[in-house]
């Protein structure tokens, strides 16, 4: 028996453009047209307006944004490692920020 899929809106485009690029496009377009937090009153209330304009319906507060989601972009290093280590290494390196090490001269022997 076959394996049914999720029909979603790239059924419009029926078997042309592929099956890896139909599924690129409905996982970006099921993205943009949900609902998102917003950074004002931590509400899941935001909706795309239209390209990069995001309207929270609760406190109405519009505001720029990426063109099709809300999140910021992630550092080469965020991609890299995964969140607990990209954690522990922020740690590491504030702490070293804030405490440098001295660094201690060889005594002189007479």
């Amino acid at each position: 028996m076959a394996m049914i899929r999720k029909v979603s809106s790239t059924k419009r485009f029926r078997v042309r453009y592929g099956r890896s690029n139909r599924d690129k496009l409905a996982a970006v377009e099921e993205l943009h047209r949900g609902w998102h937090k917003c950074p004002y009153c931590s509400k899941e209330a935001v909706k795309r307006e239209s390209a990069g304009i995001w309207k929270c319906y609760k406190c109405d507060a519009v505001f720029a944004g990426r063109a099709y989601s809300m999140a910021k972009r992630k550092t080469a290093a965020e991609l890299l490692i995964s969140e607990e280590q990209y954690e522990a290494l922020a740690k590491e390196t504030a702490a070293e920020v804030e405490a440098p090490e001295e660094e201690t001269a060889p005594a002189k022997e007479a």
